[in-house]
């Protein structure tokens, strides 16, 4: 269950969200972060008409693996959307910049070199109090990282433009750039 009061969304009245298909891929690392924004997310979705069975989660150990179990993903072309989470937060070393290069570079490239659009909801922070602070709220408001990215998930596979296009065209899962060439 998520630890963010959601109770004040205001849907976004998807037409047709119950037949679209996301996949969510998160890191274990850091969990007291991932969990909550996983969480947070499939309870947006849910909000929106999403099916519990059209959504699946893919657990991965940590954020450097999400870029490749998301091309994955995208590859399979059995997801309207693929959204990504993730939280790193900088240690003593310029491993922090090298992970979070490499995330950034590999969600980028699933959303050039694919159909099907990939959400970066990784957090980079540069402690973990600030990783806390941008996911919990002291007096139980909902976490606005995550509304918006699972509102740019919505925006970007299930929002009016594609969405009427989607629906109207029938475009094959993956298949929105074909609306846009």
């Amino acid at each position: 269950m998520a630890t963010v009061n959601l109770s004040d969304y205001k849907p976004l009245h998807i037409t047709n969200a119950d037949e679209f298909s996301i996949g969510i891929v998160f890191s274990e690392w850091n969990d007291f972060v991932t969990y909550n924004l996983r969480d947070a997310a499939l309870e947006i979705l849910h909000k929106e008409g999403v099916k519990p069975e059209n959504i699946r989660l893919f657990p991965v150990p940590g954020a450097f693996e999400l870029s490749y179990a998301s091309m994955q993903l995208c590859k399979e072309r059995k997801y309207d959307a693929v959204i990504s989470i993730g939280c790193v937060i900088r240690g003593e070393t310029p491993h922090f910049d090298y992970v979070c290069s490499a995330v950034a570079q590999g969600i980028k490239d699933c959303n050039i070199l694919t159909d099907t659009p990939t959400i970066f909801c990784v957090l980079t922070d540069d402690t973990k109090e600030q990783s806390i602070a941008r996911v919990f709220k002291v007096e139980l408001e909902y976490s606005k990282e995550t509304l918006l990215w699972t509102e740019t998930s919505g925006q970007k596979c299930l929002r009016e433009e594609i969405l009427e296009g989607f629906l109207q065209k029938k475009v094959p899962r993956g298949g929105f750039r074909q609306r846009f060439s």
